[in-house]
């Protein structure tokens, strides 16, 4: 589970799903999120009526093609691209002028399918999400199960007719940066995580997350730093199929500059003669 996944669950989805989650792995989707009343109509979606005393006029009722409400009672009624409460006010004054006298209409999205979103990936369950009303990205990656990839380090959207946006990872989750506000057709990408390894004379040997920047010692300082077998002149690294010598030794006394680190380069730690 990633770092702040679990807290992510607890503002989005709620303490329950978050529970859930902790226990396995969902591999369904959520269920629909609730329906923001700024949320506007689009076709496809399924609108609930109410007539208040009028049980025979009320029910569920699909948009269809060209925007207008499957409503048996008027003819025409064009709803997409408005709120429920606009449909509701529009109903009533439609209703008064043909059928009941100062009637009381309640309209609500039963289920919001019209606008979509696209998630890959590397989340626990990739899909199509609908968008009920404002939506961020860090809500539809909870919905998505969350990032199930700790290397992860960027986001890519799509969006039609915009140049693709490339967001960081960590400034996302920590920071809020780059958490934009989604629409219809967008698609999330979350590709699999740059790494560096290193093996050898270390704590905690293996694949560490790359980040821009990233050196030699802040590698081994995050895999436990060195044993007490390490030696010094014994470091390299393999990158591109090549051996490249590190005299770790002056760079920890500062008589040379850091060695930066690149995606996929393999820190070897020697040992020393005992």
């Amino acid at each position: 589970m990633h770092k702040l996944y679990a807290l992510l669950l607890l503002l989005l989805v709620g303490p329950a799903a978050a529970a859930q989650e902790s226990g396995s792995k969902n591999t369904t989707q959520p269920s629909l999120p609730a329906v923001s009343a700024e949320y506007k109509v689009g076709e496809g979606d399924v609108l609930r009526v109410e007539i208040y005393g009028e049980d025979d006029m009320s029910g569920s009722f699909t948009v269809g093609v060209g925007g207008v409400l499957n409503y048996p009672m008027l003819d025409n009624l064009v709803v997409v691209g408005k709120t429920a409460d606009t449909i509701s006010r529009e109903m009533a004054q439609a209703l008064q002028v043909s059928l009941l006298e100062d009637p009381r209409v309640s309209v609500r999205v039963e289920r919001c399918s019209s606008q979509r979103v696209y998630v890959l990936g590397q989340v626990s369950s990739p899909g199509e999400f609908p968008l009920c009303g404002p939506t961020t990205l860090l809500e539809v990656l909870a919905r998505a199960g969350g990032v199930t990839d700790d290397t992860v380090s960027r986001v890519r959207v799509t969006r039609e007719g915009e140049p693709e946006q490339e967001i960081n990872y960590d400034e996302l989750i920590h920071l809020g940066l780059g958490n934009v506000e989604l629409r219809h057709g967008d698609r999330i990408f979350i590709p699999e995580g740059l790494v560096v390894y290193v093996a050898g004379q270390v704590g905690q040997p293996g694949a560490l997350p790359f980040r821009k920047g990233m050196t030699i010692t802040q590698a081994i300082n995050e895999a436990g730093g060195l044993t007490s077998l390490a030696r010094t002149r014994k470091v390299f690294v393999l990158r591109d199929g090549k051996r490249l010598e590190v005299k770790l030794g002056r760079i920890l006394r500062g008589r040379e500059i850091d060695f930066e680190l690149r995606p996929d380069d393999q820190v070897f730690i020697g040992e020393s003669a005992v």
